[in-house]
């Protein structure tokens, strides 16, 4: 598997294509047109996986979420517990 990095003026992430399809791997970040960073989410082989951040267009955070699986979590604290239930590192 090739990893491309993708960077333009608003977008940044790294990907690799599969069967012809674009698949996120890795961080993939999204600026507002004003400069200021809008979302920071992390992706392992097309799935959003682990920490996902969003900001406002004034740069106050505004959500903060983890995804497990397929399954989004709004505390850290269940994102872990559902890592070990399912014992898949």
């Amino acid at each position: 598997m090739e990893l491309l990095k993708y960077k333009e003026k608003y977008e940044e992430y790294t990907y690799y294509l599969k069967g012809g399809k674009l698949v996120y791997h890795g961080l993939y970040k999204l600026w507002y047109s004003n400069g200021q960073l809008g979302y920071e989410e992390n992706y392992k082989d097309g799935e959003l996986r682990g920490l996902c951040k969003e900001w406002s267009m004034d740069g106050k955070s505004s959500r903060e979420c983890y995804f497990w699986e397929g399954i989004e979590y709004e505390s850290e604290e269940a994102y872990n517990e559902a890592k070990v239930v399912n014992r898949s590192w």
